[in-house]
């Protein structure tokens, strides 16, 4: 019995002693915040676009410590705030809320001008510093003098502020059969010029930009907004007569004096045993005379009409 009640004795000291010493690594906590982490620890951002970031003060051994957070220092050209939805805790019955204190804050990072910039984050008497670049990576937001530009109009595109063009940049549509005719190029890169196709709906691709925020790269991005040009699914004419006896003269002119018939042009027509004949254009390109064939009806299809910039259609 003497010998079972020493061992617990013994036992019991030990458990006193351990409990005296509590967690070995208070001192390290107590020693307070070592650094302030963010991940990511660097954003890229397109204008307009958010991003958050999440910071978290640690001790020497790497444990997050609770700790109230404040964005100390912000760059221009973005905006910085808590995120209001991450870690809630109720802060009575029915009310969520983020907590004063917490070991991880989320930022939201918001991209309002094309920049290279940072924001400073700190805590403890520690800060990070989290850079932030706002380049054109897929959009670009440049300025259009008109998104919705008549037919033969001439837009000009500017270089919104932190980008650039250059002497190579081009204008193109994806997928497009006919592309804007780029008819000027600013001595200072902040301006295009050109000359749309017809039947343009989508936005454009812009090559060759490049931007402070990101010195040494290139981008080919898409503009933020739409342009749409006129339509053209069918030529406009009028015929001196709709009911030609066979081998009659035929004359078609364009409603339009912006558009012009190709000096070399054919006109057909469906179910027709033969071609019009002595099918001759004017030397104004305006009008166009054929004698009619026998057997022709419904619309004709005219090959091929010249657009303002050059840009040529059958329809």
């Amino acid at each position: 019995m003497n010998r079972l009640t020493s061992g617990l004795v013994a036992s019991l000291a030990l458990l006193v002693v351990a409990g005296c010493h509590g967690d070995p690594t208070d001192p390290l906590r107590q020693a307070g915040v070592t650094r302030i982490d963010a991940a990511p620890s660097q954003i890229f951002l397109q204008l307009g676009e958010s991003k958050t970031v999440d910071v978290s003060a640690v001790d020497e051994q790497g444990n997050q410590i609770s700790s109230a957070y404040e964005v100390t220092a912000t760059g221009a050209g973005i905006t910085v705030k808590r995120d209001s939805t991450f870690l809630q805790v109720f802060v009575n019955d029915s009310t969520l809320s983020v907590p004063p204190e917490a070991p991880i804050f989320r930022y939201l990072v918001t991209a309002t001008a094309y920049t290279a910039t940072s924001f400073t984050v700190s805590a403890g008497g520690k800060d990070v510093v989290v850079p932030v670049q706002v380049a054109p990576l897929n959009q670009v937001a440049v300025t259009f003098s008109s998104t919705t530009p008549a037919l033969g109009d001439t837009v000009t595109i500017a270089a919104p502020a932190g980008t650039s063009f250059d002497q190579t940049s081009t204008v193109t549509v994806a997928g497009g059969t006919l592309q804007p005719l780029v008819v000027y190029r600013s001595a200072t890169n902040d301006t295009i010029r050109f000359i749309p196709p017809p039947n343009i709906n989508a936005p454009l691709t812009i090559s060759n930009v490049t931007t402070i925020a990101a010195p040494g790269l290139v981008f080919n991005p898409l503009t933020t907004e739409i342009l749409q040009s006129p339509v053209a699914d069918s030529a406009d004419v009028t015929f001196s007569t709709t009911t030609p006896t066979v081998g009659q003269t035929v004359t078609v002119t364009l409603a339009s004096p912006l558009i012009k018939f190709q000096p070399v042009t054919a006109i057909t027509f469906p179910d027709q045993l033969a071609s019009p004949a002595n099918v001759t254009v004017s030397v104004d390109s305006a009008t166009l005379t054929f004698e009619a064939p026998p057997n022709a009806t419904g619309a004709g299809r005219i090959d091929s009409l010249v657009y303002p910039g050059g840009f040529a259609l059958s329809l």
